[in-house]
């Protein structure tokens, strides 16, 4: 299976970007048995990692993923858009507790705070 190549260029880029979060991508796709099976998931892990970093207030490691994230949005295709609302943004705050999502909401630049918005409406933790 083909991979489009914006979406091959945004893995690809988070992986160099961030090594850390590349290695758990490479892991998804060898468990679900190579890369072209395994974008959306990469993608999702990679939020993971971002609400992780804010469960951990690790205010650095969230400030830099999600800058990055609002970096490739402004220059985004359609389907690197779809890659960052989708499989980034809409379960970005899913798992945190109250606290977390509150506090991860001030961190959270307004251009993908809008994407939440429109998948989820205004948050009910606010």
């Amino acid at each position: 299976m083909d991979i489009d190549p914006s979406v091959r260029a945004l893995l690809l880029g988070i992986m160099r970007t961030f090594p850390d979060v590349g290695k758990r991508m490479k892991r998804c796709a060898r468990e679900i048995g190579g890369v072209s099976f395994a974008t959306t998931r990469m993608m999702n892990e990679f939020s993971s990692m971002t609400s992780e970093a804010i469960r951990e207030r690790n205010e650095k490691v969230a400030r830099e993923h999600l800058a990055y994230v609002s970096r490739l949005l402004a220059e985004a295709d359609d389907k690197v858009h779809e890659y960052i609302a989708v499989y980034y943004m809409e379960d970005l705050v899913y798992d945190l507790d109250e606290k977390s999502k509150k506090w991860g909401w001030t961190i959270i630049p307004e251009d993908l705070r809008a994407l939440y918005v429109a998948m989820w409406g205004q948050p009910r933790f606010l």
